[in-house]
């Protein structure tokens, strides 16, 4: 496809420089120009070659296009730049475009692949077909207030580009007017807008964020087709219609968000499935079944037909605040859930309290939904207190925050899994209860406090890789297999009110040197401490009375065992491979050794 538009390109830049765009009529300083009207006194920029193969007078470096030129006596406006003015013109670093400029036409810059820089003047009006096409060169671009469109193509395969403002201006972005932007990470459409014409923005693979203004009424076909590392979507309220494919290839689409002018939805629309679905229409869709989530927020009951549906009759009336988006529970009451979040770099503190206030009404947060900020790497900074609990995958793969405090109730199985396993993090956790996998994964704990009534299963297995980890836990219950795999974990510390520590606990904790199990402690799974390698250390309280199967088996860096005196019965394998012990004493009670 890319290469037949290309085609494309050279056979009518070809045509356009055979029949005008060599024949300049004066040159000054360096500049070629064309007259557009003596009597007006107006001018444009054109080409500076005298045949099709005549380039020895290419554009180069840094140029300044005047408001105004004098030849031969008379001074004229200079007011367009026009068709192909510097195609090709590879050695063109920088350009500054006077204030009399209006419009830059077709094909204006295409192919100035070492133009990094461009100053577009506020008198521009317009920006032509594929104007700057293929400047590969370009990082940045601001369009001034006066533009009111942007052509097809304007700025087609402009790889380098990271980011451009659109000003409020703008009424209409045409196709393919940024397509093939791969570095282009963030763009904003202003309200001006009212139409995103076919294949406006496809494959743009950088771009993660993308919001639809209210004022837009069309999205075309394949408007964002291949943006692949696209993660949230808004559409506005007054888009009627969505183009085929329009969304297709966006694969990583977690938060999705239905206008409510959006009557239905094709089968090719969306390639897959988000993890939520925010409807704002009151009548389901036809084809809603193509863009609906895992989970999906609607406005009332009829959308029976979709599961693990939740329904908010204020769904309307959702808010953001601080890049988490809450939804009225109960405006009477003044409460609220947070059930999506923002996906964009101003965005990296989550600060989520009992209260949140907007617009000057302060509204108590009841709970934090499953998938509220799914996958977001935007975050790096996250403080939760508040008195509800953290849905399942609500932070699932968060994996650059640094820093992590909770103070909540209950949180849900998955909500952290995968999350913090870049940058070094420091944790700290007041929980009534972690569930399964809660933790699975966060491979960057630096340090970690956690308190909680119970850890559940594979709760932080494999947490702790990468950087020393010294760890506190106060918990009642530490189930199976909740820091196995913590390799990097030196100390851990106890609390004084554990009573059970499940099977295969701190398996594989390779670096783990000492652990004192306190008198609270009743009982000791299997394998609790299996492959410790580095265990030189370690004492069961006087409140286990079986040690179970290989326990400690192959620690073999263990010197020193005490055994409490209540310890009944002692598991088979239980110090298998322990060839560093010298001594053991066994206390009198014991009266079974496997």
């Amino acid at each position: 496809m890319k290469q037949k538009f290309k085609q494309l390109l050279v056979a009518i830049v070809g045509l356009l420089l055979s029949t005008s765009a060599f024949a300049h009529d004066f040159e000054v300083d360096g500049i070629y120009y064309n007259y557009l009207d003596k009597t007006a006194k107006t001018v444009e920029v054109t080409y500076n070659g005298s045949s099709p193969d005549d380039y020895s007078n290419e554009y180069t470096g840094s140029v300044t296009i005047p408001s105004s030129v004098t030849y031969s006596g008379t001074t004229y406006s200079v007011t367009s730049i026009g068709n192909c003015a510097f195609y090709d013109c590879t050695g063109l670093t920088s350009v500054t475009i006077a204030n009399s400029v209006t419009s830059i036409s077709s094909y204006a810059f295409s192919d100035c692949t070492g133009l990094t820089s461009v100053t577009i003047a506020n008198s521009v009006t317009s920006i032509g077909y594929c104007a700057f096409y293929d400047c590969t060169g370009l990082t940045s671009v601001t369009i001034p207030n006066s533009v009111t469109s942007i052509g097809s193509g304007a700025f087609y395969n402009c790889t380098g580009l990271t980011s451009i403002t659109i000003p409020n201006s703008v009424t209409s972005i045409g196709s393919s007017a940024f397509r093939y932007c791969k570095g282009l990470t963030s763009i904003t459409i202003p309200n001006s807008v009212t139409s995103i014409g076919d294949y406006a923005f496809r494959n743009c693979t950088g771009l993660t964020s993308i919001t639809i203004p209210n004022s837009v009424t069309s999205i075309g076909d394949e408007a964002f087709y291949g943006c692949s590392n696209m993660l949230s979507v808004t559409i506005g309220n007054s888009v009627t219609s969505i183009g085929n494919s329009a969304f297709y290839g966006c694969s990583n689409i977690h938060s999705l968000t239905i206008g409510s002018g959006i009557s239905s939805i094709s089968s090719n629309t969306f390639s897959v499935k988000p993890k939520k679905t925010i409807w704002l229409t009151n009548t389901p869709p036809s084809g809603s079944s193509y863009a609906s989530g895992t989970v999906n927020y609607v406005a009332n009951e009829q959308y029976s037909s979709l599961s693990n549906v939740v329904v908010y009759p204020y769904l309307s009336s959702m808010f953001e605040v601080d890049g988490v988006k809450y939804v009225p529970v109960s405006p009477s009451e003044r409460t609220c859930d947070a059930i999506d979040c923002s996906y964009n770099s101003t965005d990296s503190i989550i600060n989520i309290g009992n209260t949140v206030s907007f617009k000057g009404v302060a509204m108590s947060v009841k709970d934090i939904k499953p998938y509220t900020c799914y996958d977001n790497n935007f975050i790096k900074d996250c403080k939760i207190n508040y008195n509800g609990n953290i849905g399942e995958y609500a932070f699932y793969s968060c994996d650059n925050i640094e820093y992590l405090s909770l103070s909540v109730n209950d949180i849900k199985k998955y909500a952290f899994q995968n999350s913090a396993t870049v940058n070094p993090a420091t944790f700290s956790i007041d929980a009534k209860s972690i569930a399964n996998y809660a933790f699975n994964g966060c491979s960057a704990f630096e340090k970690a406090t956690i308190k909680s009534e119970t850890i559940g299963e594979y709760a932080f297995q494999n947490s702790a890789t990468i950087n020393p980890a010294t760890f506190y836990v106060d918990a009642k219950s530490i189930a199976k297999s909740a820091f196995d795999g913590c390799s990097e974990i030196e100390t851990i510390t106890l609390g004084t009110e554990l009573e059970t520590i499940g099977n295969s606990a701190f398996n594989s904790c390779s670096k783990l040197n000492e652990v004192v199990i306190p008198n609270s402690v009743t009982s000791l799974g299997e394998s609790a401490f299996y492959g410790c390698s580095s265990l030189a250390s370690a004492t069961i309280g006087n409140a286990v009375e079986n040690i179970n199967s290989s326990t400690f088996y192959n620690c073999k860096s263990l010197e020193n065992i005490t055994i409490g005196n209540t310890v009944k019965s002692i598991g088979n394998n239980t110090f298998y491979g322990c060839s560093s012990l010298p001594t053991i004493e066994i206390p009198k009670n014991v009266i079974s050794i496997g």
